[in-house]
C-alpha cells in the first residue's frame, strides 16, 4: 500500500559552538514494508528516503546513508560538495510513532569521523498522510 504525504523536517545542529536551525517541507510517499514504514521524497540533490524499521530509523541520499539506532553508534558515510566522508553516528535518543498513515519521529544524534566530533543535531520529522 502507498500513501501519498507532507512531510515536515526540523532540524538543528551544533558546530563548534555555533547552533543552527533549519526546516524544510516536502511531499513524499509513504510505503508499508515488511518491516516498517518508507518515505520517499525528492530534495535539491535528488531522491531521498526515510525507513522507519522497528527500533531503527535509515536516511538514505545520494551519496549517503546514515542508521540510527538509541544508544548505539553505527557506521555510514554522508556526500559533501569535496566529496563522500566515512563516518559514524553515534545515536543519544529516537523515538517513533510512523505508520502507513504518518506519525513523528525524534531523533539526536553526534556525528563523528576519523579525528573526532563533526557536531551534535536533533531532527524533528513530522509527516502527515494525504490519503486514508
Amino acid at each position: 500500500m502507498e500513501r501519498r504525504a507532507a512531510l515536515s523536517l526540523q532540524s538543528r545542529q551544533c558546530l563548534d559552538g555555533v547552533e543552527e536551525r533549519f526546516s524544510q517541507h516536502r511531499e513524499g510517499i509513504l510505503s508499508e514494508t515488511a518491516a516498517g514504514v518508507l518515505l520517499r521524497y525528492r530534495e535539491e540533490g535528488g531522491e531521498a528516503s526515510l525507513d522507519f524499521a522497528g527500533e531503527t530509523v535509515e536516511l538514505r541520499r545520494p551519496g549517503t546513508r546514515l542508521t540510527f539506532r538509541a544508544g548505539e553508534t553505527s557506521r555510514g558515510q554522508y556526500a559533501t560538495p569535496y566529496g563522500t566522508l566515512a563516518l559514524s553516528v553515534r545515536t543519544d535518543y529516537l523515538r517513533h510513532n510512523m505508520t502507513i498513515d504518518g506519525g513523528k519521529a525524534l531523533l539526536r544524534y553526534e556525528l563523528f569521523d576519523g579525528g573526532g566530533s563533526l557536531g551534535r543535531f536533533a531532527l524533528t520529522v513530522q509527516i502527515t498522510s494525504r490519503e486514508g
